[in-house]
């Protein structure tokens, strides 16, 4: 990195920070040295959280390993100088950290694929809401009614992996608050209770699913600069996050119509991209999931891929014949069960889900079964919960775009966020 710094004293180096930004007028787009705030723009406001951190304010959304500018071990006012100085042209950003429009790697149109390695039948909880519940009121409680972190009290029931998704700029409601910095001090917090950790890559500011899989607002529709975009951002965050606090990889969330609201030919070359982007800093294992498909839909797709996932819910997919099927259907190839819920209290939402009763104890049955099911096919490695830390709803969701809160009707914890009796199905 190009360093040209001017000769100013300290204490008044915060005042020209500004008086810079302000005559500039510029916002730059960019990820990595700089955006402390993971706000995907270098901007005053990250000068001036360098800033307040230097002094000892501690500011929050605040990420010490992007503001260290000099790369001289320590934060300070001149960091927060050089972000100036790099946006009015005084001074060269890094060359590697912002997208540049071109990957930094050439993607191998041929990788070799990464046998999954994880192990044992793993058993794992979507957790995603669990840190911001926890921190806007919601006590956990395991089942003897004591309260502990929601991590602790899904460990000591039998589950060994988390499932996280993040997103690229999350509007903070409808349970969507999972930035980069977010996911990793969760990431952090279950590597030091010994889970295993699946991130799933969005690739969005909102839900995805079947019927919804769109870009994220500040991303280029023009599918060479997004292809180009995704591949960066794959690779950033996880160099933010750290590969070796990541167990497995997954490239979209049920990318069946869309992803990055691509489809087609567009679709599997955006895949592929956030495959090279993984493999271009680790060697981690790359998981595609569907949510309606089996190995057919995966065929047709022709994308590259280590490990395969499907989503089975009674409610929308049918039987756990039907799901024993699917994963029949990927012959020896590794896959996983990777969304998977049911009721422990009457749908608000109206859903169905034959066979069952809509209990505690309709949960806790299906919990036995639908382990015992996936189990029974040595090709399936595991399964994972989906929503299982979504109690408790009154405490900390907005969301005026639902009319009910179905989600919250299946979770591994009840409307006082104490554990249900499901929570035991995979002990």
């Amino acid at each position: 990195m190009t360093k040209r710094l001017l000769k100013i004293p300290v204490n008044n180096v915060l005042l020209f920070v500004i008086i810079l930004f302000i005559a500039a007028g510029v916002h730059l787009a960019a990820q990595g040295p700089g955006d402390v705030n993971h706000d995907n723009t270098i901007d005053i406001i990250d000068a001036l959280l360098v800033a307040q951190f230097y002094v000892g304010l501690n500011p929050s959304n605040f990420d010490q390993d992007r503001a260290d500018l000099n790369e001289d071990s320590q934060v300070d006012i001149v960091d927060a100088l050089i972000i100036a100085q790099i946006y009015v042209g005084l001074a060269t950003a890094p060359p590697t950290d912002a997208p540049t429009g071109q990957p930094t790697e050439t993607p191998s149109p041929e990788p070799t694929p990464t046998p999954y390695t994880g192990g044992g039948f793993g058993l794992g909880a979507d957790v995603s809401e669990g840190k911001y519940a926890s921190e806007h009121g919601v006590t956990y409680k395991d089942r003897d009614g004591s309260s502990g972190h929601y991590l602790d009290i899904i460990r000591n029931h039998g589950f060994e992996w988390i499932r996280i998704r993040v997103l690229v700029n999350p509007p903070g409601d409808h349970g969507l608050y999972q930035t980069t910095s977010y996911v990793k001090d969760v990431i952090l917090a279950a590597k030091s209770r010994g889970f295993k950790v699946l991130l799933v890559f969005f690739y969005s500011d909102w839900w995805c699913d079947p019927g919804q899989n769109s870009r994220p607002s500040t991303w280029p529709s023009d599918i060479n600069q997004l292809e180009t975009t995704l591949y960066n951002y794959t690779r950033d965050t996880i160099n933010t996050i750290g590969a070796g606090n990541i167990d497995m990889v997954a490239v979209g969330n049920e990318i069946d119509n869309a992803m990055c609201g691509a489809t087609g030919s567009n679709k599997r070359r955006l895949v592929d991209a956030g495959y090279d982007a993984v493999k271009s800093v680790s060697s981690l294992p790359v998981m595609v999931q569907t949510a309606e498909g089996s190995y057919s839909w995966f065929s047709s797709l022709g994308v590259k891929v280590d490990v395969y996932a499907i989503s089975h819910y009674l409610m929308w997919h049918g039987s756990l014949s039907t799901m024993g099927n699917r994963i029949s259907s990927f012959g020896s190839r590794d896959m996983w069960v990777v969304e998977t819920a049911m009721y422990w209290k009457t749908s608000e939402g109206g859903n169905s889900t034959s066979g069952y009763q809509q209990t505690q104890d309709g949960q806790y049955q299906y919990m036995l079964d639908v382990k015992s099911k996936a189990r029974s096919y040595s090709n399936c490695k595991g399964i994972m919960y989906w929503g299982a830390t979504w109690c408790a709803a009154d405490k900390w969701l907005y969301a005026p775009q639902w009319g009910n809160d179905d989600a919250g009707c299946r979770g591994l914890f009840d409307d006082n966020a104490q554990a249900t009796r499901g929570i035991e199905g995979w002990q």
